[in-house]
């Protein structure tokens, strides 16, 4: 601190040195505006979301941001072919069950693996202690102007903001989610769908109150997938949610789809039993329904070649499959 007072102490006393040098003879002294320094560029607002790396790796970042008051936790991956682009890509967002974890989710769904040949970022987001369980879970639009959590607007703020902070492209956010986290799809697809282009739930069905006063804005592409001996959901519906048939109908009638087509699957795991799809097709622009019925096949995310359960499909591949066909606006023209 000396060492600088007695720097500015010299600097002045030159100045008046100098200026007291001007030449005689009356000659007028010219006078110096010092020049302003430049004011420095503002310093960008952060991000609503503030992430770190999870691993070594650099592809999967833990991330918090705020959203009701509430912290909330997701994880993001980001496939070696995006970590330094800055051209849009697609982003899937999949749900975990009840009683479940983001972590765990982004272990066994296969979806991580896939972004990696297909190019999408996913986003693994965590639920909360829900619905007076005592377990994580959705809070889903029903409800969500009593001051509970409205996880509906959770999702709704993070788009935004890996739209803003990730390369995005807002046209082609697509979401899917096993059991609660399914009929959290459905409840997006109902309240969420000006910012989800398509949908894939698997072992979860509607709730009875959505199904009554769902108010999508378009008509949505749709694939869903669930075991027919599913024991904790099961695929006829239940006291408070509405079957796989009555969902598909309702969907196909607000599509105005006219088109119906029947497939027959393998029994490609060779325990007996096999899978069939209802597609329906030529449907509002274009957009189309996929419903996979598993036969001999309970509670469960189906995979394939060894991510976990020995299924006759993989639920990642087949979804994003269908998924990617579709954006904001409809079937994507080639």
């Amino acid at each position: 601190m000396i060492k600088v007072f007695f720097k500015s102490l010299l600097i002045a006393l030159s100045i008046i040195l100098l200026s007291a040098c001007g030449g005689g003879g009356g000659s007028s002294q010219e006078i110096v505006t010092p020049t302003p320094a430049p004011t420095p560029a503002p310093t960008p607002e952060p991000g609503p979301t503030s992430c770190s790396n999870y691993d070594n790796t650099g592809n999967t970042k833990y991330c918090t941001m705020n959203s009701g008051d509430l912290e909330r936790e997701f994880f993001l991956y980001i496939p070696d072919s995006l970590l330094s682009s800055t051209n849009t890509s697609p982003l899937v967002i999949n749900f975990h069950g009840g009683d479940g974890y983001a972590l765990y989710e982004m272990e066994y769904t296969g979806f991580r693996e896939l972004s990696e040949d297909e190019n999408f970022i996913v986003a693994y987001p965590q639920g909360t202690v829900a619905e007076g369980k005592g377990s994580t879970g959705w809070f889903t639009g029903v409800g969500c102007d009593s001051g509970e959590v409205c996880d509906v607007s959770f999702i709704s703020e993070l788009i935004d903001a890996l739209v803003t902070e990730y390369y995005v492209d807002a046209n082609r956010v697509y979401a899917s989610g096993f059991s609660n986290g399914g009929f959290m799809i459905y409840s997006l697809a109902c309240y969420l769908s000006d910012k989800v282009a398509a949908f894939g739930p698997v072992a979860g069905l509607m709730y009875t109150e959505e199904y009554e006063i769902c108010n999508p804005q378009r008509p949505l592409p749709i694939v869903h997938i669930h075991g027919e001996n599913d024991t904790a959901i099961p695929i006829n519906g239940g006291s408070y949610s509405v079957g796989f048939n009555s969902v598909l109908d309702y969907w196909s009638n607000y599509n105005q789809c006219t088109q119906t087509i029947i497939l027959d699957g393998l029994d490609n795991n060779g325990d007996g039993y096999s899978y069939s799809a209802t597609i329906k097709d030529e449907c509002t622009d274009n957009v189309r329904l996929a419903y996979y019925r598993l036969g001999g096949t309970d509670h469960e995310w189906p995979n394939r070649d060894g991510l976990g359960y020995d299924n006759d499909i993989d639920a990642a591949s087949t979804i994003w499959s269908f998924m990617k066909e579709f954006d904001i606006n409809g079937a994507i023209s080639e």
